[in-house]
């Protein structure tokens, strides 16, 4: 019969489709850079990850055009840093397009999946060095200007000479300025002009160009102001795939494995302080053990499933893989042992494996701090879920009632003691994943959504929780059952709880961040304070304050991505030290830099970096 039971347990899991988890990690540098043109071989893929993680052979595979692989032997992490990995490369290759393919496996199990391309030419080719060459030199009215007038017309300058695909005007809701059609100058290829056919109203304006040289076109947004600077306003950008999609079979592993260890330690814990274990235990208590085991096989399933490409003995040298066979390992041995001071020590540890391999376990979420806390957090959890089993499954078949009054007051107090270390040790979590964050960037991102609805729950749980106290201390013929049912109801919100908890260890706490670091910066005396207006996918006001500004008579800022994406702008002067830049510079959610740059009048130039943290769902493609 449990043969036959297994097999259709392994056969509905095999059903459930596993998940792909959003990366945590994120390429900070590589080389080649992403399209990329070399004029010579590399010899190596250089890659620097922004948190440590396992690799195995196939972590990095280059092909060519023809598929062809290109690398030589197997990727390596550096032994002195765990965040830089290598591969090297066939000794030269010929000129052509090569794909990059990165896999890898961060400590807490989620994988970085990545593609990008470079190129080899060998031989330069006339328009490729053109385009190399190509910038936007100017544009009338110039970038980052207030002009008092509407102008007639709208003019720009290429550095190189090149096919002109796009030349319009956008107002400051993002709609488009009806113009003439763009002319060359006859006696300059590189100027282009649009004449407007009405003036402008007042406020802001982008200029958009886009010029083509062979097969490669580049893109340009410049912005003036008509008589006062306005921001620009649009959508915000929504990415992501729906919640549900993270529901899946690893979710509802980590769902069950939870459950049952935390029951587990809890019977067995309140088991000893509350009521001696019994016989009528025993099939609650197998039930448990059988649940976790089998939870804990099907979430190693899960993962070889999601990590089919990696072979078996690369497999098992994955920490995450490592502690859950050790977690069914300590179970198995605490089933057969007798001791139960002994058991309830082997079922600490499975439960403290829970702490090792979610979010807690990577450095940039508090390292060994936040396991701590995470450890009094599923210690708490377990009392009250197992003194929650003990007054439910577990009661006496006689004198019930009197039982239930004389251990749910012991309980109620072990209870609330669990409940404020719950509530208490989660808000700390929260802000050390998340250290700056608002209402609207968790309601931006899965993570925080979950984490709201946990909190909505245990705040149920507490009103229950009060309730009962009175009742225990106000007890009544008859108050019994109600006590019993609420018990239950409370079982159940419990249940609900750690399911969110499942769903929580797989997505990023990153999406629900959102900030600018340092919000204040100085460098070589100039000391400049950042504000965004909205933090978000969207058009965004971003207004800059220098300190001393008499020395400072401009500023400029370019915003990148580690995908090799930039953009450069001159900001709008406002006089006092006060700068302003508005438009569609954050087109989806994750970390951006931003570097202003601070021109004194002796010609030198400050450059200050700045990190920018914008929450929400990332693009299921980085």
């Amino acid at each position: 019969m449990i043969k036959k039971m297994l097999i259709a347990f392994l056969l509905a899991a095999a059903l459930i489709p596993v998940s792909t988890i959003d990366a945590h990690s994120q390429i900070v540098k590589r080389s080649p850079e992403v399209d990329e043109i070399l004029a010579a071989s590399p010899s190596i893929i250089d890659l620097y990850l922004e948190e440590p993680v396992g690799i195995h052979r196939s972590s990095i595979i280059v092909r060519n055009e023809k598929q062809s692989v290109m690398q030589l032997g197997k990727p390596r992490l550096d032994p002195n840093d765990n965040r830089h990995m290598t591969v090297d490369l066939k000794e030269k290759l010929p000129s052509g397009l090569y794909s990059v393919m990165i896999a890898v496996v961060a400590l807490d199990g989620h994988s970085l999946k990545e593609k990008y391309n470079f190129e080899v030419k060998t031989k330069e080719d006339t328009d490729e060095q053109k385009f190399q060459r190509l910038k936007l030199d100017r544009t009338f009215p110039e970038d980052g200007t207030i002009v008092q007038a509407s102008p007639d017309k709208i003019e720009v300058w290429y550095s190189e000479t090149g096919e002109l695909k796009l030349l319009g005007l956008l107002d400051d809701k993002e709609h488009s300025v009806i113009t003439e059609s763009p002319i060359a100058d006859p006696d300059d290829p590189n100027h282009f002009t649009i004449h407007l056919k009405k003036n402008l109203p007042p406020g802001t304006y982008s200029i958009h160009s886009h010029l083509k040289i062979g097969d490669q076109s580049k893109y340009d947004i410049r912005y003036f102001a008509v008589q006062h600077f306005t921001a620009i306003t649009g959508p915000t950008y929504k990415f992501g795939d729906s919640l549900w999609k993270h529901i899946q079979l690893q979710q509802l592993a980590h769902w069950i494995a939870y459950t049952a260890v935390l029951a587990l330690f809890g019977v067995y814990f309140m088991g000893l302080k509350i009521l001696k274990i019994s016989g009528n235990q025993r099939f609650v208590i197998n039930l448990l053990y059988g649940t976790a085991v089998a939870a804990f096989l099907l979430e190693f399933i899960a993962n070889k499933m999601q990590y089919s490409e990696v072979v078996w003995i690369d497999f098992i040298t994955f920490y995450f893989v490592q502690v859950l066979l050790v977690q069914i390992v300590l179970l198995l041995i605490s089933y057969f042992i007798v001791w139960n001071r002994m058991k309830l020590l082997l079922l600490f540890l499975a439960l403290l494996g829970l702490a090792l391999t979610g979010h807690t376990a990577a450095p940039s979420y508090g390292g060994i701090w936040s396991v701590a806390l995470d450890v009094i957090h599923l210690f708490s959890v377990s009392i009250w879920i197992g003194g929650l089993l003990t007054l439910t499954v577990m009661a006496p078949k006689e004198n019930k009632t009197k039982w239930l009054k004389e251990k749910g007051k012991l309980f109620s107090k072990w209870a609330l003691t669990s409940i404020v270390l719950i509530a208490a040790t989660g808000i700390l979590m929260t802000i050390r994943f998340v250290p700056s964050f608002s209402l609207n960037s968790l309601i931006s991102s899965y993570w925080g959504e979950m984490l709201l609805a946990k909190a909505i729950l245990l705040i149920v749980i507490i009103v229950i929780g009060i309730w009962q106290r009175r009742t225990l201390a106000k007890w009544a013929e008859g108050i019994g059952a109600i006590f019993r049912k609420w018990l239950w109801i409370e079982l159940v919100i419990a249940a609900l709880i750690l399911l969110v908890a499942g769903v929580l260890v797989d997505l990023s706490p990153k999406d629900a961040e959102e900030g600018i670091y340092p919000q204040t910066k100085t460098v070589d005396g100039v000391q400049a304070t950042v504000q965004i207006t909205p933090l978000a996918a969207s058009p965004s006001e971003i207004s800059i304050r220098v300190g001393d500004p008499l020395d400072i008579e401009r500023v400029r800022v370019k915003f990148s991505t580690t995908t090799g994406w930039q953009v450069e702008n001159a900001a709008f002067s406002f006089g006092n030290g006060v700068y302003k830049l508005t438009g569609y510079y954050f087109h989806a959610p994750g970390t951006m830099n931003m570097e202003v740059y601070a021109y004194r009048a002796d010609g030198t130039v400050i450059k200050l970096p700045y990190i920018i943290q914008i929450p929400g769902v990332m693009p299921p493609n980085i």
